[in-house]
């Protein structure tokens, strides 16, 4: 009789160490997600938006001007290539913007649920395949968001190119009309 009580402890003993450990792991794993998620907010609020704005407004008064002044024999062939490509700075703010706002949500959203899923270990209120469900979900949901980020951050890096390379001429040849 006391073998199998020593045995039946053991066994207890040794199943909630196990869980345990599997908890540790878990939140381990979650915060590994966390520090992922804070490590892409910081590279998505590294845009200077402002910027990005104040490049919209010039694109929109020089676009205006040439709207005004433009006389198909006055203009050049390599000027309206480079209105072609300056036309760039136009798509890439709208989609940026209409981003800004999505991400931004989905890092509240993404914050919170790995929050409460960390809140879910520490209470020991999830555990096994739901618990494996809940991790792959989240590992998912980083995922997705490093994926959107990365693509503002492109947009970002374009429409700079693009003011950067052909904004001068453009805006020095509208003065000139």
């Amino acid at each position: 009789m006391r073998r199998k009580v020593s045995i039946l402890l053991l066994l207890i003993v040794g199943l909630s160490s196990s869980c345990t450990f599997r908890d540790e792991e878990a939140i381990k794993k979650v915060e590994q997600l966390q520090k992922k998620t804070d490590a892409l907010e910081k590279d998505f609020v590294s845009v200077d938006f402002d910027k990005i704005s104040a490049v919209k407004k010039q694109y929109d008064e020089s676009i205006m001007l040439i709207k005004k002044y433009y006389f198909a024999d006055t203009i050049d062939h390599r000027f309206m290539s480079s209105i072609d490509f300056y036309k760039n700075v136009k798509h890439a703010y709208k989609v940026m913007n209409k981003n800004k706002d999505i991400i931004t949500r989905n890092f509240d959203l993404v914050n919170h649920q790995l929050e409460t899923l960390k809140t879910d270990l520490d209470n020991s209120a999830i555990e096994g395949e739901p618990l494996q469900k809940a991790l792959e979900n989240e590992r998912n949901n980083v995922r997705l968001l490093d994926s959107a980020v990365n693509v503002y951050l492109q947009n970002a890096q374009q429409l700079m190119m693009v003011h950067d390379s052909v904004a001068d001429y453009i805006k020095h040849k509208t003065l000139t009309f």
